[in-house]
């Protein structure tokens, strides 16, 4: 290839013949040295400006904006732009000019020019950048890219360009990018232009060429400090994952054990090599915070001082409410002493040679439920990995808290429970067994046997006894006690005959296969109500009991001729409908009743055997 000055020396050369056409006559000679003085001088700046721009270490955008500027100014060229080349291959544009100025990425950012640019070059990278280093400076119309680049033909002829220069950028004999300057009218290619531009373009290939290998170096840094860290992480999270299935193991075994948050505790705080870490519950009226757990992981230093909220002896004052959801506040030795604290507090912290105490709030949902507090030996901060354990056991502790909360609710609603089954209790047994006796003496007032009424008073007053022992006992039914349900509940026809006044008629149907105890209590039960509901209000001169048992399913109908009652009505009835409602739901079964004034009443009750454990009775 050959050299510059031997390619400017060339006579075809455009720029030589117009230099040699320049020269005239002797009286010419003056001026035109003057013009070129000026030339170089203008050279010069543009140069200097440049090596300026290189040399401040400014940013590669910075400094191929400058040359742009430069080169647009000293051509005189309409427009112009930068482009970088990494690897043969189109890399992107840097900067845009138009008239003087650069024109903002948001301006040209969607131009179909700078669009294609990457896929009209990439078609044939080898062949692009051979043409481009073929000459120092390439002269070319816009004409003929209309076949080839029909965006780029478009773009300038809408600028009103008529030819553009295309300047490479080389370095280590690579192409780096190039720079293309367009113009408005049709101007030969100076010598000075020619020289200035390929030193503009020496120095704008130096600088691009600097910021790639700083790139590459900078991304294998990157890349290798990304590797160690996930590799370093990776290492953490697989230990700090075993702690918290150590964690959950232990809640799974229990899910209400007293223990399971003071065990995640510790086990995190020896991860994190924390002195101690506290779960203080926060009281929503008070504003004050009542210790939950502690756990001190230096218990052998004997004669530190204990926290001073162990045991509620003193709640924390919330001095840094409000909290932010998220946010670990970080307070080292400094600043500890300078909080509103009580003098055992600060006992505390100076017998424990604390150094550094983190705070994070206990948010469930958008409610502030406490706060849990680390303690440190030294200045301590976080890494990623050891933040991530912290907000995990601060998961931890909002479960732990609502658990503890849920049970205590549950045991307050296990009491108010119990005594609604008492008094479905007294009502199905106990109860039913009075109004029967009352029943038996109003229609004895009309009977002149009174041997006979005595006697059924005394046998019912027999059951309410049974009924009221067995109400103290196991709240269970004696008659389920000894028998299967289809029994009990032939026992229980048995016994209501006296206060029906006919025998009713129970038909079993399947093999009959035993369901958990409690739902066939609740079965029972529901059998019970309707038969006394038949037996109180129905005026019936007929009862039917259906039992059918698969092994799919357990269904019950009772259906009476009696006088029935309106569709609205059952809600109305008192306890021993909205009683017989509460059994199906508590043994997962459902409840249909029917009945129209004049046709009886028909209840209907389908327990699914797959809602709940199947359980053989014992012999």
């Amino acid at each position: 290839m050959p050299s510059t000055s031997e390619r400017m020396q060339r006579k075809d050369n455009p720029a030589y013949l117009a230099e040699s056409s320049a020269f005239g006559p002797e009286d010419d000679r003056q001026k035109m040295l003057e013009e070129r003085a000026t030339e170089l001088a203008r050279a010069y700046d543009v140069l200097r400006n440049s090596v300026e721009r290189v040399s401040a270490d400014q940013g590669i955008g910075a400094i191929l904006d400058a040359f742009l500027l430069e080169a647009m100014s000293f051509t005189g060229a309409a427009g112009g732009e930068i482009f970088t080349v990494r690897d043969g291959f189109f890399d992107r544009t840097v900067c845009v000019g138009q008239d003087g100025r650069i024109v903002p990425f948001a301006e040209w950012k969607d131009e179909p020019i700078y669009i294609e640019s990457p896929t009209v070059w990439n078609r044939d990278p080898a062949s692009v950048s051979a043409r481009l280093m073929q000459t120092v400076i390439s002269v070319n119309g816009i004409d003929p890219l209309a076949s080839w680049w029909p965006a780029a033909h478009a773009y300038h002829e809408k600028r009103g360009h008529v030819q553009t220069w295309n300047v490479p950028f080389v370095s280590r004999g690579q192409l780096m990018g190039y720079l293309c300057l367009a113009f408005r009218d049709h101007r030969p290619l100076t010598e000075m232009n020619t020289v200035t531009l390929t030193a503009l373009a020496q120095q704008a290939a130096l600088a691009v060429d600097l910021t790639q290998i700083a790139a590459k170096a900078s991304d294998a840094a990157i890349a290798s400090e990304r590797a160690a860290a996930a590799e370093r992480r990776a290492e953490t999270l697989e230990r700090l994952n075993r702690i918290m299935q150590n964690a959950l193991a232990q809640l799974t075994e229990d899910p209400v054990r007293d223990d399971f948050l003071a065990q995640s505790l510790a086990l995190c705080a020896d991860q994190l090599g924390a002195a101690g870490v506290s779960v203080w519950r926060r009281n929503p009226v008070t504003r004050v915070y009542e210790m939950a757990v502690n756990v001190e992981c230096d218990a052998a230093r004997a004669s530190a001082s204990a926290h001073p909220g162990l045991d509620g002896a003193e709640p924390m004052v919330p001095v840094l409410e409000p909290y932010e959801k998220g946010k670990i506040t970080t307070h080292h030795a400094s600043q500890l002493f300078s909080l509103p604290a009580s003098a055992s507090y600060a006992d505390y912290i100076a017998s424990r040679d604390i150094q550094t105490v983190m705070s994070v709030p206990l948010f469930l949902g958008e409610t502030l439920l406490g706060l849990m507090t680390l303690r440190f030996c030294n200045d301590r901060t976080l890494t990623p990995e050891e933040e991530d354990l912290v907000h995990s056991l601060v998961n931890q502790s909002v479960l732990a808290l609502e658990l503890t909360r849920l049970s205590r609710s549950a045991r307050v609603s296990a009491v108010l429970e119990e005594r609604r089954r008492m008094a479905r209790e007294i009502h199905d047994g106990i109860a039913q067994a009075f109004l029967g006796i009352i029943l038996q003496i109003e229609r004895g007032r009309q009977s002149d046997d009174i041997a006979a009424r005595d006697a059924r008073l005394l046998d019912l007053a027999r059951h309410g006894l049974a009924d009221a022992r067995r109400a103290v006992e196991a709240l269970r039914p004696q008659s389920l006690s000894s028998h299967d349900l289809p029994r009990a509940v032939a026992q229980l026809l048995q016994q209501e005959v006296s206060r029906l006044g006919f025998t009713p008629v129970l038909e079993v149907s399947g093999q009959w296969m035993p369901l958990e105890a409690d739902r066939e209590l609740h079965l029972y039960r529901i059998v019970q109500e309707a038969v006394n509901n038949v037996a109180s209000h129905a005026h019936a001169t007929e009862l039917r009991v259906e039992i059918s048992s698969n092994p799919d399913e357990v269904s019950i109908l009772i259906v009476d001729n009696g006088v029935g009652f309106p569709a609205s009505a059952p809600g109305d009835r008192g306890f021993g409908m909205e009683s017989m409602h509460q059994r199906a739901a508590l043994a997962a079964a459902t409840l249909s009743v029917l009945s129209q004034p004049g046709r009886g009443t028909q209840v209907f009750v389908a327990a699914d055997r797959r809602q709940g454990r199947f359980a053989p009775r014992a012999a």
